[in-house]
């Protein structure tokens, strides 16, 4: 496990205090409308880019969630292994050295068949594509993805019941059109 965040493996600050802190920073209030906030769910974030994942976490933080990161598959496996049933999500980004995003859906799913993973990446083929949603990557973001977007996959992940044998595509705009 990595750093990521002010709470460095203790977990978020949730409730109203993380919220208001979010609503007052310097987005727009129309930004803020389409922002879906999370209620103390817990995130194991995936992402070799050391930047990305600090600042990923952190506003995963801000609204609401709890994050535990990790930089590469491995590493993610062995902290999702650990206790499967403490997170509610994986989101995790498909380029990585060595394994990859698809490569640790499958795995998480191994261990965890209605594990929910949104999988990121700056281009989906059509191959790539099938391959994740047939491995069980239940939504798939295109980057650079923004906070709200990402905000509101998670949420729509999160509450919409899951099939260890149906996995469906939860994609926003930008990943939905390659």
């Amino acid at each position: 496990m990595v750093c990521c965040g002010a709470t460095c493996g203790i977990g978020a600050r949730t409730g109203a205090a993380s919220r208001s802190r979010y609503r007052h920073g310097s987005s727009s209030p129309a930004a803020l409308e389409r922002v879906a906030f999370g209620h103390g769910e817990h995130l194991l974030l995936v992402d070799d880019e050391p930047a990305l994942l600090r600042a990923t976490a952190r506003n995963l933080e801000h609204l609401g969630y709890v994050v535990t990161c990790a930089r590469d598959v491995a590493s993610a496996l062995a902290e999702f292994q650990r206790d499967p049933g403490r997170f509610a999500a994986i989101v995790t980004d498909r380029e990585m050295p060595g394994a990859n995003g698809i490569d640790l859906v499958r795995g998480a799913r191994a261990i965890l068949p209605d594990v929910r993973v949104l999988l990121c990446s700056g281009y989906f083929s059509p191959t790539t594509r099938r391959d994740a949603l047939s491995a069980g990557a239940l939504g798939l973001l295109a980057k650079p993805v923004a906070t709200a977007e990402l905000s509101r996959a998670i949420r729509a992940m999160l509450e919409n019941p899951v099939s260890a044998t149906t996995p469906a595509a939860i994609a926003g705009k930008r990943g939905a059109s390659d």
